[in-house]
């Protein structure tokens, strides 16, 4: 058989490369659609903690608080997470990023795909990958950053209708941040139990 040439291996390379990245363009395609599926008309969300741990004589507070609980098409379910620094001087708080709980998500209980609990502070940091209101990747490094005495932060979390993995179940999440008052060292958590069925 006569050998091939260059010219012949190219034009048999670039076949291949045309015919893979169909499949590929096909992959995603469906990935896409199966990933863009919405819940089926509104749903109701309750959020309840389950457990609170935090280091003795820290002076710094966790607390969530419920804003909205209906999913709709329009609107998302709606909660905010506040910490905030009741002593009479400066905390350091530390977490993955986004500081300063970093990326939080639901997971349902049968270990299956985690539901991004979204906030828009993940799309504006440099140490998040999002598509969509799903977090794809985010950093592992951690960061520390002073709140001052009386100080606070908050940050506010939605689900949403096409939130990627989101269907009608029971799920567990945990908040959490690092405390360093000096004196004073810990971690403080909250864990949450999040159910979500048809309105």
């Amino acid at each position: 058989m006569a050998p091939r040439t260059r010219r012949s291996l190219l034009l048999s390379t670039g076949v291949l490369a045309v015919a893979t990245a169909g499949c590929v363009d096909r992959a995603v395609t469906t990935y896409d659609r199966l990933a863009g599926r919405t819940l089926d008309g509104p749903h109701r969300v309750d959020f309840e903690e389950t457990e609170r741990r935090a280091p003795d004589d820290a002076a710094v507070s966790l607390t969530f608080e419920v804003h909205d609980t209906l999913i709709t098409a329009d609107d998302p379910a709606r909660l905010s997470v506040t910490v905030e620094n009741d002593g009479d001087r400066t905390v350091r708080l530390g977490s993955f990023r986004p500081w300063p709980f970093g990326v939080v998500e639901i997971r349902p209980a049968d270990d299956g795909e985690g539901v991004t609990l979204w906030t828009e502070s993940y799309r504006e940091s440099d140490a998040v990958r999002t598509r969509g209101r799903h977090v794809r990747s985010a950093s592992d490094l951690q960061v520390a950053e002073d709140l001052p005495a009386s100080g606070s932060v908050t940050e506010e979390y939605g689900l949403y209708t096409d939130s990627r993995h989101l269907e009608a179940g029971s799920y567990e999440t945990s908040v959490s941040t690092a405390v360093d008052r000096g004196d004073v060292e810990g971690r403080h958590r909250i864990d949450i139990e999040v159910t979500v069925e048809p309105e």
